[in-house]
This record gives C-alpha cells, sequence and structure tokens, in this order.
C-alpha cells in the first residue's frame, strides 16, 4: 500500500509474521540407524531379553552400517517410557537402569549406541532452556501437518483427522460416493494405487477424561520425523540431542529427549533413516508410511534440508516415505 502527498512518499509494506521468524538449522548425517525400540515388557524380561535382542540385530545392523563411511552414520534407540509411564512398577521409568543395560547389552554384541531417545518426548517434553515456556509436542506439531485428499468421487465425507483421530490411505469399504447406488457394497480404494489396493485405516489417538493418548503407530512416526530432521516448533529445532554428564537421573524427564551417548558422533538427524526391528512392527511402520505419505512439510524447511544435505554430500529424496527404511528380523 502507498500513500503519498506533495512533500514525501511512504511505502507501507505488510508482512506475515511467520515470514520473519528464524529458521534454525537441522544438520544431518548420511543415515540414522536406528537399533531397537525397547518396550517395557521387555525390558523386565530381563536382561537376558536384551542380549537376545542385540544377538539377533547385530548381523543386519552390521551390514547397513557397512554400507557407509565412518562419520556418515549415527546409530540410535527408543525406550517406551510413554506406556509404561502410568505403572509405577515399571523398571523402564528408571533411566540410571535402562540406559547402562542397552550400553552393555550393545556393547556385547559389538554395537555402539550414538543416541538414546524416550518416546514420551515424541509426544511431549519441557523445554530445556525456557521454564515459562509451554511443553513443546512434536506429536501435535506433526498432527498440524498433516493434509488429506478425499478419495477420488467422494465430498471428503469423513471427519479431518485432528477431529476423528483417525487417518486412511483410501476410501473405506461401503464409503458413500457419488456414483454409488444406495444399499450397494463397494470395497476398500486405495488412494493412488495402479490397479489393486491395500487399505488401512491408521488410528492417531484416542482421548479419556479430557485426556489424550498417542497411539504407538502416531509415535513412530513422529519419531521417523524427528530421525529426519523434519520438525520445527515455531522455527526453533525439535528434539535437540544434548549429551549427558554425571550421574544419571531415575526419572526420564530431568533428561534431555535425546541423549547423546558417545563423544563427538555424525549427528542424530540424518537423510535417510534405517531401522533395524523385529518383524512383529512391520504393521506399525506400515501405519508409518500411511501418516508420512499424507504430511505437509514447510517449504523453507525442505530448502534447509536440501541445503543441509548436499553439504554432507547426499543427496535427499523429494518423497519422505522414500526416505526411510527397514530391515525386519
Amino acid at each position: 500500500m502507498t500513500a503519498a502527498n506533495d512533500a514525501t512518499s511512504v511505502e507501507v509494506v505488510f508482512e506475515q509474521r511467520s515470514a520473519e521468524r528464524h529458521l534454525e538449522s537441522v544438520p544431518l548425517a548420511h543415515v540414522s540407524v536406528e537399533l531397537g525400540h525397547v518396550h517395557h515388557e521387555d525390558f523386565e524380561r530381563g536382561a537376558d531379553r536384551l542380549n537376545r535382542h542385540f544377538a539377533a540385530v547385530a548381523a543386519q545392523a552390521r551390514a547397513v552400517l557397512g554400507q557407509f563411511e565412518a562419520g556418515q552414520v549415527s546409530t540410535c534407540f527408543l525406550v517406551d517410557d510413554y506406556f509404561a509411564s502410568g505403572d509405577p512398577r515399571s523398571m523402564i521409568r528408571d533411566p540410571s537402569r535402562v540406559i547402562p543395560a542397552l550400553r552393555d547389552a550393545a556393547a556385547s554384541h559389538g554395537l555402539t549406541i550414538d543416541y538414546v531417545a524416550r518416546e514420551s518426548a515424541c509426544a511431549s517434553y519441557a523445554d530445556p532452556g525456557a521454564d515459562d515456556r509451554p511443553p513443546i509436542e512434536p506429536a501435535r506439531l506433526l498432527a498440524g501437518k498433516l493434509v488429506v485428499d478425499p478419495p477420488p468421487g467422494t465430498y471428503g465425507y469423513r471427519p479431518p483427522p485432528h477431529i476423528s483421530g483417525w487417518l486412511s490411505n483410501g476410501q473405506r469399504s461401503g464409503a458413500p460416493s457419488e456414483a454409488m447406488v444406495p444399499d450397494t457394497w463397494q470395497p476398500p480404494r486405495q488412494s493412488g494405487t495402479h490397479r489393486h489396493s491395500i487399505f488401512m485405516d491408521v488410528q492417531l489417538w484416542d482421548e479419556a477424561g479430557g485426556h489424550r493418548t498417542w497411539s504407538c503407530a502416531f509415535l513412530a512416526a513422529v519419531w521417523q520425523a524427528l530421525r529426519l530432521g523434519l520438525l520445527r516448533d515455531d522455527g526453533r529445532r525439535v528434539a535437540v540431542a544434548q549429551a549427558w554428564g554425571g550421574a544419571l537421573p531415575r526419572v526420564w524427564s530431568e533428561l534431555p529427549p535425546v541423549v547423546q551417548l558417545t563423544p563427538d558422533p555424525p549427528p542424530f538427524s540424518a537423510v535417510r533413516t534405517w531401522s533395524v526391528l523385529p518383524r512383529g512392527n512391520q504393521l506399525v511402520e506400515a501405519a508409518v508410511s500411511v501418516v508420512l505419505d499424507q504430511l505437509k512439510v514447510e517449504s523453507r524447511v525442505v530448502s534447509d534440508l536440501q541445503r543441509q544435505a548436499k553439504a554432507a554430500g547426499a543427496q535427499l529424496p523429494s518423497s519422505i516415505a522414500a526416505r526411510v527404511g527397514y530391515v525386519f528380523f
């Protein structure tokens, strides 16, 4: 808008506030290799259970790690303290016991864990640098970036995920469409498929008594998004890895969301991720792909990741789901 008189001409420019916010860069390794995801019931089975896990993981993990040069790959491990939080008897509540046990079990099979993350931080964690700020909620940040397109031939009859708590990759069986004859069954249909469909309905969360509990599948999608450096909170990096000196606390909330365990490892986030997981995790990880396929990342975050990938000497796939790989055993 321009206002002028005989003496001066003043130009007034209006810009969105978000355009002025500084975007923090996320340094990237070539690959982030997840060496496992321990549930509270797994840990409570004792050291033998952890040793069996790393014995099964070791060969597959070394095969992945051997494809890259030193300094290009970081390793990580996710601890499920989220669903164990309501059980005061759960041993996984005590990081001073869990983290040393994980390090020792991994080392006994020739593996090193660079970073340990807590699953509860994928849902929410306190900002370590600002006591007066509300908690940072990666899960809500990711949920706010889901962009759902109605299947072809429908009117968007399903409520959006932020209302329903459900996300799908297509059209559910029997769902109404313009061309349907009343009382005629229609099979489910996957969006974007060439001929045959694999339809999935993914529950993102449920609520009871005003409290939202995020699903295991959705937190796994948040975990992948953090490892890929996709999330920002008002321009700031989310779940920044931090080294921990001294004795470990007995409460996870006293630790950073991601704890760095080794000196000077490659970055926690990476251009690509690989996860070495038991075969029982396949269904959850298929649901992760449904979520990532409908994720819209801010354009300037995409630009930053492209710059960081180039600086690391790696090429960033345009598809988010294409950046995620698995080895199931």
